[in-house]
């Protein structure tokens, strides 16, 4: 099954461009930027990140989760989907659905992310803590897939102070 790899230099790809006003603000007051210099700064820096285990009650809590406007109430859907009698089954068609409305090809079938997450094989998604919120920066797909399995995610969490 493997390890899903989303390597460090993705994430940082993903800190340089996210759009919400809070992480934008945080990566440009460093003096980041959407280029490769920036995401080379970057990579080491999260690779040596600290993680912290985060459970449903938290997670629903995250800003830039649902930073799409069709996601919106999908945390909430994967906990819904965690109650049911066959939460892997139900995961799998929602992704399916949710990514074919997408015209979004992964590469891999979506329910790998909640066998990964039930068996312990993923990398750690990244959040930005800034005044005690965390705001998502990469590993939507995991966080949705440890909230559906009902399991608790390990998170990388990177504050201003590190960057």
């Amino acid at each position: 099954m493997g390890l899903i790899k989303e390597t460090a230099n993705e994430e940082a790809w993903e800190l340089v461009g996210q759009e919400h006003p809070v992480i934008k603000d945080v990566v440009s007051s460093k003096g980041y930027q959407y280029d490769e210099d920036s995401v080379k700064k970057i990579e080491p820096i999260i690779n040596q990140l600290p993680v912290s285990l985060f459970s449903y009650d938290e997670i629903r809590n995250f800003q830039n989760l649902e930073n799409k406007k069709k996601d919106i109430g999908l945390t909430d859907k994967m906990y819904e989907i965690s109650l049911s009698d066959n939460p892997r089954e139900g995961y799998k068609k929602f992704m399916e659905k949710r990514d074919k409305g997408e015209n979004r090809d992964r590469g891999y079938d979506p329910t790998l992310n909640f066998d990964r997450i039930v068996n312990d094989s993923y990398e750690s998604p990244v959040v930005l803590e800034v005044d005690e919120i965390y705001y998502v920066i990469g590993g939507r797909t995991r966080i949705y897939a440890s909230v559906a399995a009902g399991q608790p995610i390990k998170i990388k969490i990177l504050t201003p102070k590190d960057l």
